[in-house]
């Protein structure tokens, strides 16, 4: 929600807890991607009396998807769960498993047949670079003008 100063130096030189909001962003759906090739062959169906029934299967190919979300939840709902102020490094545990699930989608788009599937992973590395060389000034401790510190904060909650 709000990142934290770790660093405030002459002029407008400051470190900035924020991490590359793409990234952080893109990894959202690139989780729900990730649970869908994980359990895309499980069917369930809900009955008369509220009965649930269950059926599919799971291939080897899958576990590796469904490993990397149930991990990302594990670590993100334990967070979800605390009344304290919490910071980004509690995150950096299912955030880890957010980027696994970042480089699984960016694989698939890569190798998937359709024309613009390598369009679109070139297009977001691509803003992901961008964007990093953008805020390295802010995480880095580098003076920069005024007009370029004021850019950086993109919600009211970040200044």
């Amino acid at each position: 929600m709000r990142p934290v100063y770790f660093h405030l130096g002459a002029g407008r030189a400051k470190i900035y807890n924020l991490g590359n909001p793409i990234v952080f962003w893109m990894a959202i759906p690139a989780l729900v991607y990730t649970l869908w090739q994980g359990v895309r062959w499980i069917r369930v169906r809900v009955e008369e009396g509220a009965r649930v029934r269950i059926w599919g299967r799971i291939t080897e190919d899958q576990l590796m998807p469904l490993f990397v979300v149930i991990t990302y939840l594990a670590f993100w709902l334990a967070l979800v769960t605390q009344g304290r102020a919490l910071f980004l490094y509690h995150y950096q545990q299912a955030f880890s498993m957010a980027v696994l699930a970042l480089g699984f989608t960016s694989h698939k788009l890569w190798y998937h047949q359709h024309p613009w599937s390598r369009y679109i992973l070139t297009a977001f590395l691509g803003v992901s670079f961008t964007t990093f060389v953008y805020f390295f000034p802010h995480w880095t401790a580098i003076d920069v003008p005024n007009w370029l510190d004021d850019s950086y904060y993109w919600f009211p909650e970040w200044a």
